[in-house]
């Protein structure tokens, strides 16, 4: 089990797919801000907290021409986010946090969705942020304290989306379906909030390179 400081946290955050990915010469796995580059600072301070899950794995130069060794990761990954005791840590870190705000992008949207489905969510929690959530456009929480949260306003659910991400473009072809971070969630009592990918090159990661909008996720 983690320890955690005991000092406030504004958030915790829970990074997407690929993280822990090193390629030489062309990439290292990310630090300690698990790719939320814009809040490095925050992340080294102990004011926001980096939920790490990502799969170590290292490719050749050879071998990051093949898009399949890219599919296998995350075909990996996907099935560690449903994976009991990653949803189980991942819970027992929320516990242990006293971080009011849950911020999750791409992949880690399915890990805390299926965490929050199968374990009591911290009372403490009052936000939740989806950035670019890779999850089934229709997917639904089932259970009947957070939606009774949502009801009451005592949570709020954000999911921020934008259609031309190439990265859910490819994951609905790969599901066959629409993503909510492509499209807005259909879930009721989830606010669906339309935000531009900008910044170059990876358009699905632009939010976490984006400092002022990262920082208004903080108030």
């Amino acid at each position: 089990m983690c320890y955690i400081s005991p000092t406030m946290h504004s958030a915790v955050i829970i990074h997407g797919y690929a993280t822990g990915l090193g390629i030489p010469m062309i990439r290292k796995p990310f630090g300690t801000h698990a790719g939320f580059v814009a809040l490095n600072d925050q992340v080294a301070s102990g004011e926001i907290l980096p939920f790490r899950w990502s799969i170590d794995r290292s490719l050749s130069l050879w071998q990051s021409l093949n898009p399949m060794q890219y599919a296998s990761l995350y075909r990996d990954e996907e099935r560690l986010t449903e994976d009991q005791k990653t949803q189980s840590d991942l819970a027992n870190f929320l516990h242990q946090s006293s971080a009011k705000t849950i911020i999750a992008h791409s992949l880690g949207c399915r890990l805390l969705l299926g965490t929050i489905n199968n374990f009591e969510l911290p009372k403490h929690i009052e936000r939740i942020v989806f950035l670019q959530a890779d999850i089934y456009d229709r997917a639904t929480i089932g259970r009947d304290d957070i939606l009774a949260r949502l009801e009451e306003r005592s949570l709020i659910i954000e999911n921020y989306h934008c259609f031309w991400d190439p990265s859910l473009f490819t994951s609905s072809m790969i599901h066959r379906n629409l993503r909510a971070g492509l499209t807005g969630w259909e879930q009721p009592g989830v606010q669906n909030i339309f935000f531009p990918l900008l910044k170059p090159i990876n358009l699905h990661t632009s939010h976490l390179r984006d400092t002022k909008f990262c920082k208004s996720l903080l108030t």
